[in-house]
């Protein structure tokens, strides 16, 4: 078979989407071990974009071992979860769990299963430095 030249058919371009990401912190003044945060992220694409509001609730007992519950509502639908993490020098621990709910249906039962385990280990490069808070 033979190959046609059709010539110029024009291109097509993508552009990598912008994402907005604006939080807050905030350690209680009675027990500074515990500290709310609120996030709002959002990604601006032209038929790709979404959104999402997050408040989590994080406490350190101390400064080696913390954890955190959160949960948000954005265009993917509701989603919650929690992680557990060990830090002293030389390593950092984790273990995590999130939940998104998604679609569900007219008498809100979930139509789909979202849960996501993680764990992991990391191990930093530099020597640890001193915490600011």
């Amino acid at each position: 078979s033979r190959l046609e030249n059709k010539g110029d058919q024009g291109s097509n371009s993508y552009g990598i989407g912008t994402t907005l990401n604006v939080g807050v912190e905030y350690a209680l003044p009675w027990y500074d071990k515990v500290r709310v945060g609120l996030l709002s992220s959002s990604r601006f694409q032209e038929n790709y974009g979404w959104n999402e509001e997050r408040l989590s609730a994080n406490y350190a007992p101390c400064h080696w071992f913390d954890m955190n519950v959160n949960g948000a509502i954005g265009t993917f639908g509701p989603s919650f979860g929690w992680m557990l993490n060990l830090h002293p020098v030389g390593f950092n621990l984790y273990l995590a769990m999130d939940r998104t709910l998604g679609k569900v249906s007219k008498q809100f039962a979930p139509m789909n299963k979202g849960t996501q385990f993680s764990m992991g280990i990391n191990f930093p490069l530099q020597s640890a430095r001193k915490k600011i808070w």
